[in-house]
């Protein structure tokens, strides 16, 4: 078998926020894989992956924490404190010439992560973003109290992207709208609010229901996807919430959706890229390490990432 050993060097950053989320713990997602040597694992395989940072709220959250005592307001300035200094940490791996890999923590940190690097770029609505999510996360601040998870600022992160969400969300990086809809597809949706979908709808941004899926098949959707992503721009992302997945492959988030997307199908897409020097950056979000079942979510996660950046296999 010939190795093949990735040229990216990776700056992992975890994302040790749950305040955006419903089910806040996930914010022990990133700590538990540092605690377990994620990177270390990863280098085994010839990943060349070493932790940059774990950004933590200023009130870290735990059982021990009851979320009725923290109000709306302190709420919002928990998630907006922790937002720009995972915005800080990704300017800066970019600035290093390392590749960012963010992992959390609840999904409010894609408002961070690709404002950062779009931002780092000088590539404002000339970046590609291809984002696996069971939920749209398009929540505006006028519809962002609809349904189950329009309150939480994990609801809201692409809207901001595109120039819509609640201040300083979309200014985080620099004034002015990070992505455009052209160059945006969503993957594996199958829950959202209709305050969503109509913005969506209204904004252009390409998105492939599971009834999608199903019809077409992952791989004609990502490789649609793709060519969004890469024609016209400097660059592309892949934001992964683990809830995309079905279940049985990722138990372990805090927003379980059924029916969802099948593991070897992503693996097989992923790798299809491996070594693509157009992908700038990578986020693996919402693993909740309490939930896990066989430890399915973590070897998911890992293996994502070796077909992405490590050996052949």
């Amino acid at each position: 078998m010939t190795q093949h050993i990735s040229s990216h060097e990776l700056a992992l950053i975890g994302y040790a926020s749950g305040w955006g989320a419903r089910d806040s713990g996930c914010s022990e997602g990133p700590l538990f894989l540092k605690n377990h040597a994620f990177d270390k694992a990863l280098g085994r395989h010839g990943v060349s992956a070493k932790w940059q940072s774990v950004i933590e709220p200023q009130i870290p959250y735990s059982k021990g924490i009851a979320k009725d005592y923290i109000t709306s307001d302190s709420r919002y300035d928990l998630v907006m404190d922790v937002l720009k200094r995972l915005t800080q940490q990704v300017e800066s791996a970019c600035n290093n010439h390392k590749t960012p890999v963010v992992i959390g923590g609840d999904h409010s940190s894609a408002a961070a992560t690709w404002s950062a690097i779009t931002s780092q770029m000088k590539a404002q609505e000339k970046f590609g973003l291809i984002w696996l999510d069971a939920h749209m996360d398009a929540h505006t601040p006028e519809t962002r109290h609809q349904g189950k998870w329009g309150g939480h600022y994990h609801g809201q992160p692409l809207s901001a992207l595109l120039g819509e969400g609640e201040e300083p969300l979309p200014s985080l990086g620099s004034a002015g709208t990070k992505l455009s809809p052209e160059h945006v597809t969503l993957i594996g949706i199958r829950s959202f609010e209709p305050g969503e979908e109509a913005f969506v709808k209204r904004k252009g941004v390409k998105v492939y229901t599971m009834d999608d899926v199903r019809a077409l098949g992952f791989d004609t959707c990502f490789k649609h996807a793709l060519k969004r992503a890469t024609i016209g721009t400097a660059g592309y992302g892949i934001s992964v919430d683990m809830d995309g997945f079905d279940p049985e492959f990722a138990p372990a988030v805090g927003t379980p959706e059924k029916d969802g997307l099948m593991a070897d199908d992503v693996l097989n897409a992923f790798r299809s890229i491996r070594g693509d020097k157009s992908l700038k950056g990578l986020e693996l979000v919402e693993f909740n390490p309490y939930n896990d079942e066989d430890s399915k979510t973590y070897d998911l996660m890992f293996r994502l990432l070796k077909t992405l950046y490590g050996e052949d296999s």
